[in-house]
């Protein structure tokens, strides 16, 4: 088993207190299907209304940190997704499914590991949010593969966090609901204002 390296990443995995870089990486992980629900749901000025009052909690020096950790995260997320498809299909295929580019390999030494090893399994967590949901008329053993593949591929998405765990999938996922009560509060405000496209209640998800 690999443990930790030093004493402080050890405590951390115990107590899985978070940094509020953490919090705001969760917050800002999660903002992304937040921020598609308003836009489908209330339109693109709604969505930039909404997108204006979540910034406003924030420094302008935390924001252009919190945008620089996650744009790494982000690159390294869709580097290694698009190794998954490499490995996966024809070379035919991958350039069909990466038609705008192959995402380059990153540099992430300027975070964290923890923040790394978190953003990234709240960034898989949210895209599995469409592979578990079984599509209208989706044969159920293709649903099943569907859901496999996408558990397989945290293998390498996030394999620091197999290698070298400093994360606790369990807080993560208490702190993932106090960050999209956050969200869901500002939704609350914009459907409150907004009116909607279609009649689906309001919310995250």
């Amino acid at each position: 088993m690999n443990l930790p390296k030093n004493l402080k990443e050890w405590l951390c995995i115990i107590n899985m207190g978070f940094s509020e870089t953490e919090k705001h990486t969760i917050f800002y992980q999660l903002s992304y299907r937040a921020d598609r629900y308003v836009k489908e749901e209330f339109g693109e000025d709604a969505s930039t209304e909404f997108f204006d009052m979540y910034v406003a909690n924030f420094t302008k020096d935390e924001w252009n940190n919190l945008k620089s950790v996650n744009n790494i995260i982000d690159a390294v997320y869709r580097r290694r997704r698009y190794e998954i498809d490499r490995y996966y299909y024809s070379k035919e295929a991958v350039d069909n499914i990466w038609e705008d580019g192959i995402p380059p390999a990153v540099d992430f030494s300027d975070i964290t590991p923890t923040t790394l090893q978190l953003g990234l399994l709240v960034a898989w967590r949210e895209e599995g949010v469409t592979y578990y949901r079984k599509k209208e008329d989706e044969p159920p053993e293709e649903f099943e593969r569907r859901k496999d593949r996408h558990d397989f591929e945290f293998g390498h998405v996030n394999h620091e966090a197999l290698a070298n765990p400093l994360i606790d999938h369990d807080a993560v996922r208490k702190e993932s609901e106090k960050q999209k009560e956050k969200l869901q509060n500002y939704i609350y405000i914009i459907s409150n204002k907004w009116t909607p496209k279609n009649d689906s209640t309001p919310g995250t998800g």
